[in-house]
C-alpha cells in the first residue's frame, strides 16, 4: 500500500470491493476470517501494479548516452 501510495479505504474503492473484505484478504492464512482473492480480484491487483510501473516509468528523466562513441 505504501508503494501506491493509497490508503487501505483507496485500495479496496479501487478494487472494487468493500473496507471490510479488502481487511479479511490481509489476515493470516490460519485466521478463520480470512478470505483469499478470486481470479477477478488478483487481475485487479495486477493491473493497479502495472499502471503504477508505468507512471513511475514515465516520470523518470531520460539520460543520454554516446555509446561509446
Amino acid at each position: 500500500m505504501q508503494e501506491l501510495a493509497l490508503t487501505r479505504e483507496q485500495l479496496a474503492s479501487s478494487l472494487g470491493t468493500s473496507l471490510r473484505c479488502f481487511e479479511k484478504w490481509m489476515l493470516p492464512h490460519h485466521d478463520p476470517e480470512y478470505r483469499d482473492l478470486d481470479e477477478a480480484e488478483w487481475r485487479g491487483v495486477r493491473e493497479l501494479l502495472r499502471a503504477k510501473i508505468v507512471h513511475r516509468a514515465a516520470a523518470l528523466p531520460l539520460v543520454e548516452t554516446n555509446n561509446g562513441a
